[in-house]
Parts: C-alpha cells; sequence; structure tokens
C-alpha cells in the first residue's frame, strides 16, 4: 500500500473562488461609497445655502433690502474642480462681506446671492424683497454642474438664481431644492 503525503496550502479553485468572491463584493460596496462620499459633499451646499439665506434674512430685518453678491465665488464657474475643495478666496470675502457670511474652511461649492439688485437676473418682486441662494458645483466628478437653491419669496414673486435663470416648483420655497424641483428658464409654465 501507498502512502500518500498531505500537501499544505490552497487549491487553484480556492484561490479563484476568493478573487471572485472578493471581485463581487467590490463590485457591490465601490459605488456605494462613491454615492455615499456625493452626498456628504452635497450636505457642504445644503449647510451654507440654509446660513446665507439666515444672514440675509438678518441683513433683511436690520435694513428692509436683501443683497446680490455677484457672480459666484470662490472662483466662478469655470474653477469648479470636481471633487476637488477650494480655499475661500479674499475676493468671495468681499462678495460676502455686506452679509457677514463665510463658510468654515474650503468648499466645493461656489456661492452666491440674487435679488435683482446689483446685476444678476431679473426677479418678479420688487428689487431687494426676494432673494435667492444658490450653490453651484460638481461633487461627483461627472462634469455636470449641480445646484442647491434656496428661494425666499413665494411663486410669481421670486428671483431666479444668478447663472442659471432657474426658479423652484412652487412646493419647494422656503427650503433647499436640488435639480428635480427647479423649473428651467424655458419651460412653459
Amino acid at each position: 500500500m501507498f502512502l500518500r503525503s498531505r500537501r499544505e496550502g490552497f487549491t487553484l479553485i480556492e484561490i479563484m473562488i476568493v478573487v471572485a468572491l472578493i471581485g463581487i463584493l467590490a463590485a457591490i460596496a465601490i459605488p456605494s461609497y462613491t454615492t455615499y462620499q456625493a452626498r456628504s459633499r452635497r450636505a457642504e451646499a445644503y449647510t451654507n445655502v440654509f446660513a446665507i439665506i439666515q444672514t440675509s434674512d438678518a441683513y433683511y430685518a436690520e435694513y428692509q433690502t436683501y443683497v446680490t453678491t455677484g457672480v459666484p465665488v470662490p472662483g466662478g464657474l469655470g474653477a469648479i474642480q470636481g471633487t476637488q475643495k477650494r480655499l475661500w478666496s479674499a475676493a468671495a470675502e468681499a462678495a460676502f462681506a455686506q452679509l457677514g457670511w463665510i463658510p468654515e474652511g474650503a468648499v466645493f461649492y461656489d456661492y452666491g446671492t440674487n435679488a435683482g439688485t446689483g446685476g444678476g437676473q431679473a426677479c418678479s418682486c420688487p428689487p431687494g424683497t426676494c432673494v435667492t441662494a444658490t450653490a453651484y458645483g460638481d461633487v461627483d466628478g461627472d462634469n455636470n454642474l449641480a445646484e442647491v437653491l434656496y428661494a425666499r419669496g413665494t411663486p410669481g414673486s421670486a428671483c431666479p438664481d444668478f447663472l442659471l435663470g432657474v426658479l423652484p416648483i412652487p412646493t419647494m420655497y422656503d427650503q433647499p431644492a436640488t435639480y428635480t424641483n427647479l423649473i428651467p428658464p424655458s419651460a412653459p409654465f
């Protein structure tokens, strides 16, 4: 009778099965992780747009007018670099100096307000009586501009965003709105 010696280690089939399982898990986990990252970056826009509206309301309470900050800052749409944060520049500080708002640290989005004063899109309310704060960015790196908008006004009496001229749908005033809740300027309604 022949004695077989037992070999230590894994067979090729066992290793291939483990590699296939790791590949399947990675195929499931990586898209979920990137979606989670984009959602966390988007939270910055919601927080900052709401803070801009709050400081705009405080400014309105004192001076009875809202202000337009001008071209979105810190760098304008040409400087949006996908998932890269940018420092808040001196020009950005000057644009928001009248409101007294500044973000904490570097930002993923560009920010601006439109109140129908100092340039920007024309508003359907008297100048300075309504305001729209907007964040523009590309947080998922797909080279498509995303927008988070907060309009203080009422349907039929509001300011569109500074660059694209969009308004939120009638049920989305006085709360953050994203692309699914915006009316493009060319819409027939």
